[in-house]
């Protein structure tokens, strides 16, 4: 019975981190204190919605048998995130010119992750 009730949560748990994206997605950027017209406004308020849709495709794949991911990855890219996101706010209020470099040091965490996400996926392709 235990087992139903896990799978029956992670089939809803996507479902919940989508519909708690957009939410989120307009808070981010208040709770950092970005003003809405920093450079970096609107890429933080995306980083919830593509973390959800990321989380979705994860679940999902598992789910459908998708290998899982190596100890302790999700956690390193969670770390990540978080710095970039501090570094964003601290960016905002030191206006300091570093948003093209952000930008593209969030780029490369993206790609770094669809990186170690689309081996996994492959059996599924």
């Amino acid at each position: 019975m235990r087992v139903g009730v896990a799978s029956a949560r992670r089939h809803w748990q996507p479902v919940a981190a989508l519909v708690a994206a957009p939410p989120a997605a307009w808070a981010l950027p208040r709770l950092l204190g970005l003003p809405a017209d920093d450079p970096l406004a609107g890429t933080v308020a995306m980083v919830p919605l593509v973390v959800a849709g990321l989380f979705a495709v994860e679940v999902a794949a598992r789910l459908r048998g998708a290998r899982q991911a190596a100890r302790g990855a999700h956690a390193t890219a969670g770390v990540a995130l978080l710095g970039w996101l501090l570094l964003a706010a601290a960016r905002a209020r030191l206006d300091l010119p570093l948003a093209p470099a952000l930008a593209a040091a969030l780029f490369a965490l993206l790609g770094a992750h669809l990186l170690g996400l689309l081996p996994r996926l492959r059996p599924l392709l």
